[in-house]
């Protein structure tokens, strides 16, 4: 795959011919998150899920075929992912932040509250500077996902509003606690506004897309 721009203009066109086509090489990472959610939405479970396996060489495309393993009541996949991403010393900083999202599809608000506090405290020792609004905003949120989701959208709507990214960002990570916390109108409202960023070049678009597509189903208890 030549570059983002490539793969942009032919997702932007829905050309789903070309996209297969493209989707063969596998010299890329931020670009296979995008293709696992795109799968996920048009229905070809077995790509979007293919970059789960524990070689694979690219941690994000392999966080959000785990995200769509959940969906597709994979649980135990899912989590093991979870936590062999977190367990490997080489996964980057910004990656275990992404990670999050598993647990946020497993439903496991506690431990992604618990998680999200403990990987903060240990940024701010280590005196780490996220570089983007969004990453701050990933760990807001999820660290205080124990509140009902109207108030912490409200609590965050100043930094959720800075930008079209952090639009999407945010409200994608509304719509996932909304429904783990048992508020499905709530969660599809939330990646409707996500959706409506057009932020095509980040996978959140294309899952929350994809979510609306197929449907905002219940987690299991027994996940």
């Amino acid at each position: 795959l030549a570059d983002g721009i490539t793969y942009l203009y032919y997702r932007v066109t829905e050309n789903t011919a070309i996209i297969e086509e493209l989707h063969e090489s596998d010299d890329y990472d931020h670009l296979g998150s995008l293709q696992s959610a795109y799968f996920y939405r048009t229905g070809n479970n077995e790509k979007a899920l293919q970059f789960i396996k524990r070689d694979s060489k690219f941690t994000r495309p392999r966080i959000v075929s785990a995200c769509v393993a959940a969906e597709l009541k994979m649980y135990e996949k899912a989590r093991k992912c979870y936590e062999q991403i977190k367990g490997n010393s080489n996964t980057r900083i910004v990656d275990n932040l992404f990670a999050l999202d598993i647990l946020l599809f497993l439903g496991d608000l506690e431990k992604a509250v618990q998680e999200a506090r403990d990987q903060k405290k240990r940024l701010d020792a280590l005196g780490y500077k996220r570089p983007f609004v969004s990453l701050n905003l990933r760990l807001n949120l999820i660290a205080n996902s124990n509140l009902p989701v109207e108030e912490l959208a409200e609590k965050f709507q100043a930094d959720i509003n800075e930008s079209e990214t952090a639009k999407c960002h945010g409200n994608y990570l509304l719509g996932l606690i909304a429904r783990a916390q048992g508020k499905p109108d709530l969660a599809k409202t939330y990646l409707e506004a996500a959706v409506n960023t057009k932020q095509f070049i980040y996978h959140e678009y294309e899952m929350a897309k994809a979510l609306l597509v197929r449907g905002i189903r219940p987690i299991d208890d027994e996940k």
